[in-house]
Formats: C-alpha cells, sequence, structure tokens
C-alpha cells in the first residue's frame, strides 16, 4: 500500500524513456534519469522524517486489530522496520524501471529474484536465532532493496554507466513533465492499493486478524499467476511507446490481440488447476492449519482472469499517455470494491473481499478499458 508514496515517477519514467528512446533523444533520457532520482531520494527523506513525528502517536496495535501485549508491543516497532525498509526501495527502484523502458524486464525479475531469496535466507535464519517479529520483517523485507542496491551498482557502473544519475543533468523542466504525468500514475496506484490490499483490513476488522491468514495464504497460491504474467507483459509498455511514437499501429494492434489471448488462455488454464488442487494443497502447505473454500477459490480464480486481461490494456493505455481515464476509472473502482467487498463479507463471509474486487474490477476497469482500446485503435486504423 505504500506504492503510491513515489508520486507515480517510476511509472511516469517508463513513458518517458519510451518517447524518448522512440525519438532517438538520449540527452533527454539522461536527463529523466537523474531528475527522477534526485527527486525520489529527496522524496524518501521528507517522507522518513514525516513518519518518525508521526509514528509515536499511532496505536499500531489498534489499528491492525491484534489483542494479545506481545503484538501489540511488536506491532509498533514492526512498522517502523517495514516503512524503512520501502523507502529506501523509493530511489533505489528506478534502476528496474529503466531495465523495463529498455524492454529488459527479464534482468529486473532476475535481481527482484535474488532479493527474494535472500530475504527468505534472512526469514529462515531469524527463525533458527529465534528473534521477534520485528526482526523476522527486517530479515525478509530487507533482501528487496539489497539487491536493488546491487542492481543499481551493476546497471550504472557496468552496463549503462552513460545513464548513472549526475547533478548536471538535473533539469526542473524534466522533474515537472515527470511529475505532472506522474502524479496521476501516483492516484491510479492508491486507487489500486486500496482496491486489492484492503482486503486483509476488511477481513481483520469484520472477522478477526486470525483469520485473515486463511483468505492471504490461498491469495498467494493465485498470485503467482498474476506476478508472471505481469512480468511477461512488462515489455508491452515501453514496445507500445516506441511503436506509438514511430505511429506503427498495425504492430500495436496484432501484439495487444496476441497477448491478450495467450495471458487469458494462461491464467484460466493455471486458474482451474488450482481450483482443484488449491484446497489440498493450501492444507499440505500450511500443515492442515488452513483449508480454502470451494467458493473461495473460485472467488480468487475469477479475479485472476480478470487480472490477466486488464494487464495488457493497461500497458497500451500508459504508453499512449491515456492516464487520466485511467484514473477515473481507478477511483470509481476502489470506492466500489471497498464498499462492495464490506457488504458481500458480512453476507458471504471470507470470500466476500475478493468477489467484491472481482465485480468492481469487471465493471470499472476491464469494460471501460476494452472499449476505450477499440476506439482507440479504430480511430488509427
Amino acid at each position: 500500500m505504500f506504492r503510491f508514496a513515489d508520486l507515480g515517477l517510476s511509472e511516469g519514467l517508463i513513458t518517458k524513456l519510451a518517447d524518448c528512446y522512440g525519438n532517438d533523444d538520449e540527452e533527454g533520457a539522461r536527463e529523466y534519469v537523474s531528475s527522477a532520482f534526485l527527486t525520489l531520494t529527496l522524496l524518501a527523506i521528507v517522507l522518513a522524517l514525516a513518519f518518525l513525528v508521526v509514528h509515536p502517536h499511532v496505536d499500531w496495535g489498534a489499528l491492525f486489530n491484534v489483542r494479545s501485549e506481545l503484538a501489540r508491543q511488536e506491532a509498533c516497532s514492526t512498522v517502523l522496520v517495514l516503512v524503512a525498509c520501502f523507502l529506501l526501495t523509493l530511489p533505489l527502484g528506478l534502476v528496474a524501471r529503466i531495465q523495463m523502458a529498455h524492454q529488459e524486464t527479464h534482468l529486473a525479475a532476475l535481481w527482484e529474484a535474488l532479493g527474494s531469496l535472500a530475504g527468505l535466507a534472512g526469514i529462515l535464519l531469524a527463525i533458527r536465532a529465534k528473534a521477534g517479529l520485528p526482526a523476522l520483517v527486517a530479515c525478509a523485507a530487507g533482501g528487496v532493496p539489497l539487491a536493488m542496491f546491487f542492481n543499481g551498482v551493476w546497471s550504472f557502473g557496468i552496463r549503462r554507466p552513460e545513464l548513472a544519475p549526475r547533478l548536471r543533468w538535473v533539469k526542473a523542466g524534466r522533474v515537472k513533465q515527470s511529475a505532472a504525468l506522474g502524479a496521476l500514475f501516483s492516484v491510479i496506484q492508491l486507487s489500486a492499493a486500496v482496491s486489492f490490499q484492503a482486503d486483509n483490513l476488511v477481513i481483520a476488522w469484520l472477522i478477526g486478524a486470525d483469520r485473515v491468514p486463511h483468505y492471504a495464504v490461498p491469495m498467494k497460491l493465485f498470485l503467482l499467476i498474476p506476478a508472471f504474467l505481469g512480468t511477461a507483459i512488462m515489455p508491452l509498455w515501453p514496445a507500445f511507446g516506441e511503436a506509438i511514437a514511430r505511429s506503427e499501429w498495425n504492430w500495436v494492434r496484432s501484439a495487444l490481440l496476441r497477448y491478450l489471448s495467450w495471458a487469458w488462455t494462461l491464467s484460466a488454464g493455471c486458474s482451474f488447476a488450482l481450483l482443484l488442487v488449491g484446497a489440498p494443497l493450501t492444507a499440505w502447505w500450511t500443515g492442515g492449519a488452513i483449508r480454502p473454500s470451494a467458493l473461495l477459490l473460485l472467488g480468487l480464480g475469477l479475479w485472476t482472469m480478470l487480472c490477466s486481461v486488464n494487464g495488457p490494456l493497461a500497458m497500451l493505455l500508459n504508453a499512449a499517455g491515456v492516464v487520466g481515464f485511467q484514473v477515473r476509472c481507478a477511483l470509481l473502482m476502489a470506492l466500489a470494491n471497498v464498499a462492495v467487498s464490506i457488504g458481500l463479507t458480512m453476507k458471504i463471509g471470507l470470500p466476500g473481499p475478493v468477489f467484491g474486487s472481482a465485480i468492481a474490477q469487471a465493471a470499472f476497469t476491464v469494460i471501460p478499458s476494452s472499449y476505450y482500446v477499440w476506439r482507440l485503435l479504430r480511430s488509427r486504423a
């Protein structure tokens, strides 16, 4: 839910760099990278200072609805550790966006995987040392910024030293342009966080924090599908951007249809498989502690298939600079998602949030975006 804190600059950078490469503007690319890096570094410092002021005055135990005294004590320091790890990723995360703009998503994914492995190793060490929750979270979350740091050293020091941030390449005009586009992406990110990440909080508030793992663990299984698809389709964003800059609309149209068909087929097949084996697999995974219902698995499968369709559509809209339309859709989806999720959770229990997410996404994102893209491509025929 912190992802919106970068004001959308990292996502805006992908669009700007794709446009620069489509027009062979290497100087503009250097200026955008340096300007964004400095802006996000200053932003991370400001947010850190603001959080240190606010943090002691928030009852974190009450916010997460935890009851034991140990959990209430650890909640405060755990949040502090988690926010610190996140703030480090604000400027460091730009490296992955630069790789994505060069259609090198596989490199960004490789470094992310290394960070996840480092986090897993940290978790195992923390468990072996019988550390508390703050230390466990530090080990788990610290792997990501560590991998991002070494990715930056490798990328700026060896692979693309010409893009290494320099103060002389910082331009106020580039910051203003990126910020204007980034502000819209920021709203989309915040709306997505409310829509998709508030489910656990809804369950904690309405059913109880002890029921959150019964929703979150099966969700982790299904999240593997959109995570893989998201990595696979991310190169479409800069590719569409460069093609649009060169007016290659026939390629855009054929690539979009190809990826939509591929993503839908893969997500439908994987979702159906998890619908069949998700319950025993989760029970085995958790030692019999969690066994999701068929209704919950069905809702997760529907939500996953909708995500697979929305991804390629969003890549094209991002590349075309159609951000205002996405902002309106995202805001409506967020409002509808929370309202419907709360209502369904009160009626059907644990599966309520995921059905609320699926309904809101279909009504306010997938259907409107499909219509908009159809009109856009038709006008460029």
